[in-house]
């Protein structure tokens, strides 16, 4: 019997945001009618304000006790639903006070005003706060102006989008970043700290793991026993589909919520520390533009635009500077194919535009050991190819500390295994070309050892295939 009387204690109360609309729009009419009736032309309406309250009030009621029914499943916090509720009830009673004042034989006048003013305030508040627990605090300025956002809320997360910014790829998580968005967008509506239906809050990665009213709803390693990403697959006519109301999930939101179920859904998982299978690579690209290939020191950092003045002494002298791509201020520089030999002062010139060098290219030029002392203060140098040349040991020790450096080419010049502790400290390469230097197997072994995510070709491969 109680369960029974439980049970149609909820069938009523889900007709609360049903009825609720009827006191509202009745308040506002009569408050509409009430003002226009100081008109003359308009006093007629003095003559409808009491059925209009009288109705205002019953509807009002009838509200009230249905949101309590509502309110005694226990999904509403306290804290959020005290003012919704309080509000209401005020509203309620004030409505009532405002029809008998102005009905009453002596019409008196300071307490109908003051019940009706507190009718319309009280309805203001209930109206806002039930809206806070039904659609988020949020949602009335998540698409206002920056400056009422500021005024009335501080700031907001903006949850319109999925995708990633290009700066954040390489701290990538899989719940902050891949699956947070994804319940905020389709699940926080009825799971979240003010209302969480079934008891269960899908705001934060601990209150998922709490779960809710019928137990955990996450299974390391199992999908389908995992009612977090189970009930999103039911069929829509199920009671226990996810989410009631909204969009449901779609087959690819889906396919990335098992992929994270199955790698054991840990919070602080970051996507660049783990293989992901390409089909899940694929989707991550598509709804969150996320790329696993890790950016490039240009891909990730902004530099000033160049100084074209000191770019025109540059070229003049005897170089070619460009743009590496037509969204970057980063330069590619190269020697001009007429220049047979660099000096020393078309190095120095080089250091006017050194912020923006990102690319350097002297091959073959007859580049000298002194010279590398200036391109070594070159700190956002991210490619440095310099073949060919008569460049020793001391030469390469004064690159050693270039702190951004990715790709080095020191093909055909005069290092020996003394450069090995220097290319060591180039912790950032990515790739290094040291073929017909006279680097030994032995250091090889030593550098591939102290840089192992590197990429080294240093020709002694393709000499042991030939001796086959």
């Amino acid at each position: 019997m109680i369960l029974l009387a439980l049970d149609w204690t909820q069938f009523f109360g889900r007709f609360h945001p049903l009825i609720i609309h009827l006191p509202i729009g009745i308040i506002v009419l009569g408050a509409l009618f009430y003002w226009m009736s100081f008109r003359e032309k308009w006093s007629r309406l003095k003559s409808v304000i009491a059925p209009i309250l009288l109705g205002a009030a019953i509807t009002s009621t009838f509200s009230v006790v249905f949101g309590l029914m509502l309110a005694s499943d226990g999904s509403y916090a306290a804290s959020s639903l005290t003012w919704h509720k309080w509000s209401g009830i005020i509203t309620a009673i004030a409505t009532w006070g405002s029809y008998i004042f102005y009905t009453a034989e002596s019409k008196p006048s300071i307490p109908f005003k003051a019940s009706f003013y507190i009718m319309l305030v009280s309805l203001i508040l209930a109206g806002h706060k039930g809206g806070q627990i039904t659609h988020g605090k949020n949602y009335l300025l998540q698409y206002a102006p920056g400056f009422l956002v500021t005024l009335f809320n501080g700031s907001i997360e903006d949850n319109s989008s999925y995708f990633i910014a290009e700066s954040n790829m390489d701290s990538t998580e899989a719940f902050r970043d891949i699956i947070k968005p994804m319940l905020d967008a389709k699940c926080i509506q009825c799971h979240n700290p003010d209302k969480s239906n079934g008891g269960l809050v899908l705001t934060s990665f601990e209150a998922i793991l709490d779960g809710g009213n019928s137990g955990e709803v996450l299974q390391a390693g199992d999908v389908f026993e995992s009612k977090l990403f189970a009930r999103t697959t039911l069929p829509q006519s199920s009671s226990k589909f996810m989410p009631l109301e909204g969009i449901p999930f779609t087959y690819k939101e889906q396919e990335i919520m098992a992929w994270w179920i199955e790698t054991g859904h840990e919070e602080f998982l970051k996507l660049r520390s783990v293989e992901i299978p390409k089909n899940i690579l694929v989707l991550l690209e598509e709804l969150y533009g996320y790329s696993h290939k890790p950016k490039s020191f240009v891909e990730k950092n902004k530099v000033s635009p160049v100084d074209s003045i000191a770019l025109a002494a540059v070229n003049k002298i005897g170089f070619h500077a460009k743009p590496i791509a037509n969204n970057t201020n980063f330069l590619d520089v190269v020697v001009s194919p007429d220049i047979s030999d660099i000096t020393a002062e078309m190095v120095s010139s080089l250091a006017q535009i050194k912020e923006q060098v990102a690319w350097l290219a002297i091959p073959k030029r007859n580049l000298q050991d002194a010279m590398l002392q200036e391109i070594g203060t070159f700190t956002n140098l991210a490619k440095l190819k310099i073949p060919n040349n008569p460049i020793s040991d001391q030469g390469l020790a004064k690159i050693k500390n270039l702190p951004n450096l990715e790709v080095l080419n020191v093909y055909d010049t005069k290092i020996t295994d003394q450069s090995i502790a220097n290319l060591e400290s180039l912790k950032t390469l990515k790739n290094l070309y040291i073929w017909q230097t006279a680097i030994t197997k032995e250091g090889l072994e030593r550098l591939q050892a102290a840089l192992p995510s590197t990429e080294i070709v240093s020709g002694f491969e393709f000499a042991s295939n030939q001796s086959e």
